[in-house]
């Protein structure tokens, strides 16, 4: 039998997926109303997704001026990277148990070929871009852990 989800849900869903990817990047002020018409849906439900996505931490309220992506500190980031290492050598053993869509595997080609070529690199922005690359790499590999 199907589960029905919520909207807000649903919604919250492709919030995270639009931040993940980047089409909300850190420190983007949301547009509640682009949003919503982007989204097809009335701004009620979209208010609530965001409120969901804020008490996880997800997205920051400014009180009368909306909602923002957070923008991750260092150590946050750090931390994620500790997280992401220690979770990887499962969800490699569960790709290895699933052989991953080929969709999958050409984008962590993709990645592992593009951090290459930065690392080579010189440039001052070479370690945010390194940085995108590894978050990028560890959301496929755990995206269905």
């Amino acid at each position: 039998m199907f589960e029905r989800m919520p909207l807000r849900q649903h919604v919250q869903k492709e919030i995270l997926a639009r931040i993940a990817d980047h089409r909300l990047s850190p420190g983007t002020r949301i547009n509640e109303s682009h949003l919503s018409v982007d989204l097809g849906i009335s701004r009620t439900p979209l208010r609530e997704a965001m409120l969901g996505l804020e008490a996880t931490g997800f997205l920051h309220s400014d009180m009368g001026r909306g909602f923002l992506v957070p923008l991750i500190s260092r150590q946050e980031f750090r931390q994620c990277q500790a997280m992401l290492s220690k979770m990887a050598p499962y969800a490699l053993d569960l790709a290895m148990a699933q052989p991953l869509p080929g969709g999958q595997i050409m984008e962590l080609n993709n990645l592992l070929g593009r951090a290459r070529l930065r690392v080579t690199q010189p440039g001052k922005d070479r370690g945010g871009v390194v940085a995108d690359l590894i978050c990028r790499w560890g959301a496929l590999l755990i995206n269905d852990c």
